[in-house]
């Protein structure tokens, strides 16, 4: 039961932080990032359906951080050495993020590839997946027993 607290609150908790550090960066309200996250499926003709769409959208961005949550969990589960340092994890795990949603998932969905207007926004959303990663590794640490160092 553990491992599902840690999925839900990991999940959960860092898919809360995401979702207001876009709306700060980007200075949009939640429906509107929704809407951002449902071009994913609808493209830019996102932007000009109703607010069924930014609840998708919102709800197919917690989706995702828990599944992205579910395969940290599962990793550190195999691969002791997740869980010896979780900062350090946590922080190459949101690298990772970063890669993945950017450089793959986006270009493969109908939303298409990134666009940073500035290096500060493209800073701000790595930071956001950087922080993304550490609530991760934390939730999966005080949910999940710490290893035993030998």
């Amino acid at each position: 039961m553990r491992i599902v607290w840690a999925i839900l609150f990991g999940g959960l908790s860092a898919g809360l932080m995401d979702l207001c550090a876009a709306m700060t960066i980007n200075r949009l309200p939640a429906l509107t990032i929704g809407k951002a996250v449902a071009t994913g499926l609808y493209g830019k003709a996102a932007f000009k359906m109703g607010d069924a769409v930014g609840y998708l959208g919102v709800g197919l961005h917690f989706a995702m951080s828990l599944l992205i949550a579910a395969l940290y969990v599962l990793a550190a589960e195999r691969i002791s050495a997740i869980r010896q340092n979780p900062l350090a994890a946590g922080l190459f795990y949101g690298v990772g993020i970063f890669v993945v949603m950017n450089y793959v998932v986006r270009p493969l969905s109908k939303a298409g590839i990134s666009h940073y207007p500035t290096s500060t926004n493209f800073l701000e959303n790595l930071v956001a997946m950087l922080i993304f990663g550490v609530f991760v590794a934390y939730a999966d640490r005080w949910f999940m027993p710490r290893p035993t160092l030998h």
